[in-house]
């Protein structure tokens, strides 16, 4: 995940509005010149660091509800809980349904932070962190088939792959649905999921991602700085009224 890309999901999965991201290393853009390009985007140890700083202040800023999505009572004891929770933020987190040895390994830290004397809360945390530096999370993975020749993907990529290219976030939970009932793939459920999609507000992430590094138009945030003498009538506010109005003409565009 690129930064945006990263803030997003944050945003989507725990409710988390802060931008971590933003603190993280600049995206490399190689010379395609996009920062979401696969083939530009490492993970240096500097990056490591801040991944593992960001998981724990993430986790803290969270609402409780998003993280506690199972609560403990009398009929459900603590480490049910624990579980129910991590098997949903995990599956949501990954894209795709937890595998058991996954959702097994999770739950074997949170039984150590148990051991430790940790509330319930803060245990089920713990293990959520793994979540968010896990490389299921940090990257997009797409499994690699048998054999040189093309194949189709599966549901739940087809998913990711759709809400990464027009929200720059993850998928939600009608994308989910459709990918678990394997309907995503039916052309007719695609054009109509692809339209619901566009007319969403998160779609104009994909507009003002891809136009702003397409036409350079996030340099007028920074270096395209016109001189002052010749172009008095150039102000912050027209600058950036510049950049809007060129994402808005292309969003438009393209709905």
């Amino acid at each position: 995940l690129n930064r945006l890309e990263y803030n997003n999901t944050v945003r989507d999965l725990l409710g988390v509005t802060s931008r971590p991201a933003d603190k993280f290393p600049a995206d490399g853009g190689g010379g395609g010149g996009f920062d979401n390009n696969a083939d530009t985007l490492f993970v240096p140890p500097i990056l490591m660091e801040r991944y593992l700083t960001a998981a724990g202040e993430i986790l803290q800023e969270a609402p409780a509800e998003r993280i506690f999505v199972v609560k403990p009572d009398k009929k459900t004891p603590p480490r049910v809980a624990a579980r129910g929770s991590l098997a949903f933020l995990a599956s949501r987190a990954f894209r795709r349904p937890v595998e058991t040895e996954e959702l097994n390994g999770l739950m074997k830290l949170y039984d150590q932070a148990i051991a430790r004397k940790e509330s319930h809360e803060n245990a089920v945390r713990f293990a959520l962190k793994a979540v968010l530096v896990s490389p299921q999370f940090l990257f997009r993975v797409e499994q690699d088939q048998p054999g040189s020749e093309p194949y189709p993907i599966n549901d739940y990529e087809l998913a990711s792959r759709l809400s990464y290219f027009l929200w720059a976030s993850m998928p939600d939970s009608e994308l989910f649905a459709l990918a678990r009932e394997k309907k995503l793939r039916d052309p007719k459920v695609l054009d109509a999921q692809v339209m619901r999609m566009l007319k969403d507000p998160k779609a104009d992430a994909f507009a003002e991602s891809f136009v702003s590094q397409w036409l350079r138009t996030r340099e007028l945030m920074t270096s395209a700085q016109p001189d002052p003498r010749r172009f008095r009538t150039y102000t912050p506010s027209l600058r950036d009224a510049m950049a809007r109005e060129t994402e808005l003409f292309f969003a438009d565009l393209l709905r």
